[in-house]
Formats: C-alpha cells, structure tokens, sequence
C-alpha cells in the first residue's frame, strides 16, 4: 500500500535530480584531494593485484575497499566515482520505499 501522490512522487524525482546534477560535475575530478579516496584506491588496486587486504584506514572497510577493487583497475576514478553515484541514488529509493510502508503503515493504523 502506497500513499505517494503525485506531489510526492515530483518532489522525490526533483530530489534525484539535484543529486545526478550535483554529482555529474564530480564524477571526472579524480579522487580530488579526499586522502581516504587515494586511500582506498590504492588499496584497491593492491588487493586486485595481489589478492592481498590491507585496510587503508583503521579499523577498516574491507567490503567497500574490496568492491572499489575492480572499479579502480577498469575504470579508475571516473568509475568509482560513478559507481558512489549511482549507490547514492539507490539508497535514496531504498529510503523513498521505507518512507512510503512506513506512512503506509501510519494510515491503516486507528
């Protein structure tokens, strides 16, 4: 059961446009001057290497290091940075969807 109407629906898909069109200009900036980023790409590239973890901050995020793996050896950083859009957007229709059962849930309730 959804209680999005139409208004909803036109502002979420405004949200996910300013996010696409502030994202956009980013994506091809390479790792910018973010320490972590050069970080995990350099650990990244080892890892799909070497088949070696090494965290590249403590205490470590070997899931996100060891999916950036493969980004970072095809498509450098205009991928990964592609790549956290495109995860950005997701979650934000995982968020939109919870949002939409939970004033669902709200509007069967006495």
């Amino acid at each position: 059961m959804s209680t999005a109407g139409p208004s909803h629906v036109r502002w979420f898909v405004i949200l996910l446009l300013a996010v696409v069109a502030t994202r956009i200009p980013l994506i091809a900036t390479c790792y910018s001057s973010d320490p972590d980023a050069w970080r995990v790409a350099s650990v990244g590239k080892m890892f799909w290497q070497t088949g070696t973890y090494a965290a590249s901050r403590f205490p470590g995020y070997p899931l996100h290091e060891i999916i950036a793996a493969p980004l970072v050896i095809l498509g450098g950083s205009t991928l990964t940075n592609s790549f956290t859009l495109v995860a950005a957007l997701t979650l934000l229709l995982v968020w939109y969807g919870i949002v939409q059962r939970q004033e669902g849930i709200k509007t069967i309730r006495p």
